[in-house]
């Protein structure tokens, strides 16, 4: 799976996450400090749901289009098989 979130992105969303779970002290005890986990683990693994949602990307390359474009050239593939006829 691609990344849809920039280097940027991540450390500001790791950032935001780590503060916010030092504001609340417990924060695997309270459900305000569990939404801090969600920008951690998103910084970690480079993928928000939320933009993949919305087919937000903050990356330079656009990570839809590529997949996009990928299973459309599997298509093409499979219809160009059936233009080869036996010959004898």
């Amino acid at each position: 799976m691609r990344s849809n979130i920039s280097v940027f992105d991540g450390i500001l969303r790791l950032c935001i996450g780590i503060l916010w779970a030092g504001i609340f002290g417990g924060w695997l005890t309270s459900w305000v400090g569990i939404i801090a986990l969600y920008p951690i683990v998103t910084s970690m693994s480079g993928w928000c749901l939320i933009y993949g949602a919305l087919k937000k990307y903050t990356t330079e390359t656009n990570p839809y289009t590529e997949h996009e474009r990928a299973s459309s050239s599997g298509k093409a593939s499979h219809q160009e098989e059936g233009k080869y006829k036996m010959t004898a």
